[in-house]
């Protein structure tokens, strides 16, 4: 009885493992297709990497006048274009049939390429979230680039800059009372996930101007610390705009993906690999450490965000809000303690011992790390490693979301339990989310340290100050149309000066560049500007203006009637007739701007060619008392000529405009008749 059972036994068991044999031959074994898809990934990475290398060599060797026609011919063929011009190759080729056979056998010669087609698709959802990741921060760049523009106007006023440091002392006392600080790297991911935008806000406007400060003065990096001299910017420098561009710079080097960054993803593989290998091939298992990665790059985000925000404390000025590293608060009395410190006050970066700097036998570059440099990771290559970190950070993101979204969620609605699944996509989520709440302040954060102290961008400042003076010109040219349309609607009217209106921020500093737009009219630079000088500036650029309309703006300008229009008597019309009827109707502003675009458009365009010579272009730039130099002059022709044709065309000019929108917002209104 025992030896029949036990026959019985043997030949269930030899059943079973034939029916298990036919079922093996029907799939794949899962040790191959693992191998196969890390071995295709790895594959197209270094394929990805060739293909760029290749790009830069051919850039490299062609002439500076052809580069342009280099960089468009591959901006037609990408790097996903490529990799799918050579998988049809390989197809029509036989070589994945062939290769499949070998490794799965006979019955499964389509499998590789089943494999090959799904990792390229897989690696094109990668780029996709990739290039949704980078277009969402440049979607929330206008905010920050507004924020920068309101920290940059409040810093200019003293007035508002008292009510900032009464408002960052508050949020002070908030951030005490929820014991709630940034002087670790556990309580500053705390603070993360918990403050609100605008505990955010004022507590980066006070980091602002202390790094805005610091940025101006252009300290020396040993002691005294002395301001320089010479590089060193004045108080009305537009350093929002400057962070601007610094911000546009490197979102161009994220997008940039360098082969560093292909090698760590092909590194990360080959870790899943090993770790998928020791799970013996359980989707479960990965599913969940899969999560925990996501997790991973949070916490890691989190602390590269606390160290900016280090950084960033240690460059600025040492301002009442601020913290050092070690947790002590700096004094702070809301009537005493100025926002902006006086010269003597030293950001804390100058109390880096000589102990912290490497020695003699450790240099960067040939040179002593400075206690600048000490502060960023890599040295004085801090930028370009923040910007690596930046790729990798965005890169692992997509490739986060695109695994959840065709691999792990599939698999856990049909293989687990519906309470599970949902467990499993809200853990998934999670850090995701923190990760969007944070990334626009992130992105700012990461551009001021990239571009102050000893990483400053001299080209950039030289491009802003140009901008500036384009700036003034501008304003000038849409003064002068504002009077015409003031002087042909307003005769009859006896203007008399009214009380002055309580001015906002925004008008408040609007009224300092129209002091700058005076000294732009006054040509002859004696600090007023004579009835005679506007006529013949009027008629150098071309304004049909008759006599009686003249005679209306002179009026407007100098109600004493003296003959000399003041710097008082400038800015008292420019309050009343130009500040207070701001409208901000973005519609109306765009018609108007495209409206008066065309009206001082067609002065200069007097033999109605529809065409503006750069000569004749130049020659209004030298109109106004501006100083432009012939460096300048020539990069903002080359900028506004687009098609390289040698004139300006109306569009172009129009697109001139179009940077100076916020002009034009009060130009249709009627002029309010002060005389009535």
């Amino acid at each position: 009885m025992d030896i029949s059972q036990s026959a019985r036994r043997v030949l269930e068991d030899i059943v079973e493992n034939r029916e298990q044999e036919s079922e093996d031959e029907g799939e794949p074994n899962a040790f191959a297709v693992t191998t196969s898809v890390v071995g295709i990934i790895l594959f197209l990475i270094l394929l990805t990497i060739a293909f760029e290398e290749g790009k830069h060599r051919i850039l490299h060797a062609a002439t500076k006048n052809t580069q342009p026609i280099i960089q468009s011919l591959f901006g037609e063929l990408t790097v996903l274009g490529f990799l799918s011009l050579f998988t049809f190759c390989v197809t029509q080729m036989g070589e994945f049939e062939r290769l499949s056979v070998r490794i799965f056998g006979q019955q499964e010669e389509q499998e590789l390429l089943e494999i090959f087609e799904l990792v390229h698709y897989m690696l094109f959802g990668v780029m996709v979230f990739f290039v949704v990741s980078v277009l969402g921060v440049v979607h929330g760049t206008k905010k920050t680039e507004e924020d920068w523009f309101l920290m940059d106007l409040a810093c200019r006023s003293a007035d508002h800059v008292r009510g900032v440091a009464d408002k960052l002392h508050a949020a002070q006392k908030m951030a005490s009372a929820q014991k709630v600080s940034t002087t670790s790297w556990f309580s500053y991911l705390l603070h993360t996930c918990t403050s609100t935008n605008s505990s955010n806000f004022y507590v980066d406007l006070g980091l602002f101007a202390g790094i805005r400060n610091e940025f101006l003065l252009d300290r020396a990096l040993v002691p005294p610390f002395d301001p320089a001299e010479n590089t060193g910017l004045d108080q009305d420098f537009n350093f929002s705009s400057y962070l601007s561009h610094s911000l546009g710079h490197n979102l161009a080097h994220i997008v940039e993906l360098e082969d560093k960054t292909w090698l760590f993803l092909g590194l990360l593989t080959i870790l899943y690999y090993v770790v998928l290998t020791l799970t013996n091939c359980k989707m479960h298992i990965f599913a969940w450490i899969w999560i925990g990665s996501g997790w991973v790059l949070f916490l890691f985000r989190n602390y590269f965000d606390y160290h900016i925000l280090n950084i960033l404390y240690d460059m600025s000025s040492p301002v009442s809000f601020a913290h050092l590293q070690d947790g002590t608060k700096r004094d702070y009395d809301g009537e005493k303690t100025p926002l902006f410190p006086s010269n003597s006050r030293l950001p804390s970066w100058t109390e880096i011992g000589e102990e912290r700097l490497p020695s003699d036998s450790n240099r960067s570059v040939g040179k002593k790390l400075t206690r600048q440099d000490v502060l960023f990771w890599g040295g004085r290559n801090g930028p370009e490693v923040y910007r690596l970190v930046n790729q990798i950070h965005f890169l692992c993101s997509s490739a986060y979301v695109t695994l959840l979204l065709l691999t792990f969620y599939p698999y856990m609605f049909q293989e687990r339990p519906m309470p599970t699944a949902i467990i499993y996509i809200v853990l998934s989520l999670l850090p995701f989310l923190f990760l969007i709440m944070t990334l626009r302040r992130s992105a700012a954060h990461v551009t001021m340290v990239c571009s102050i102290g000893v990483h400053r961008m001299p080209q950039t400042i030289a491009q802003v100050l140009r901008e500036e003076k384009t700036d003034r010109v501008v304003r000038s040219l849409v003064l002068m149309q504002k009077l015409q349309y003031l002087a042909g609607s307003s005769e009859g009217f006896t203007k008399t000066p009214t009380a002055t209106a309580v001015l906002s921020l925004s008008q408040e500093i609007e009224l300092l560049f129209a002091k700058k737009t005076f000294h732009a009219m006054d040509t002859s630079g004696n600090g007023q500007i004579e009835v005679t000088e506007l006529r013949t500036l009027m008629d150098r650029l071309g304004s049909p203006v008759t006599d009686s309309s003249f005679q209306a703006i002179v009026m407007l300008l100098d109600p004493n009637g003296d003959g000399i229009i003041t710097l008082e008597e400038f800015t008292l019309f420019y309050q009343q007739n130009v500040l207070l009827h701001e409208d901000k109707n973005e519609r109306a502003t765009n018609n108007i701007m495209k409206e008066l675009a065309h009206q001082i458009f067609h002065q200069f365009d007097k033999d109605d060619t529809h065409s503006i010579t750069l000569s004749e272009f130049k020659a209004v730039l030298e109109t106004f008392n501006v100083d432009f130099t012939i460096d300048e002059m020539g990069q903002l022709l080359n900028e506004i000529d687009h098609d390289n044709t040698g004139s300006i065309g109306v569009h172009e000019f129009e697109d001139l405009l179009e940077n100076h929108r916020y002009l034009f917002r009060s130009y249709h209104l009627p002029p309010l008749p002060l005389g009535m």
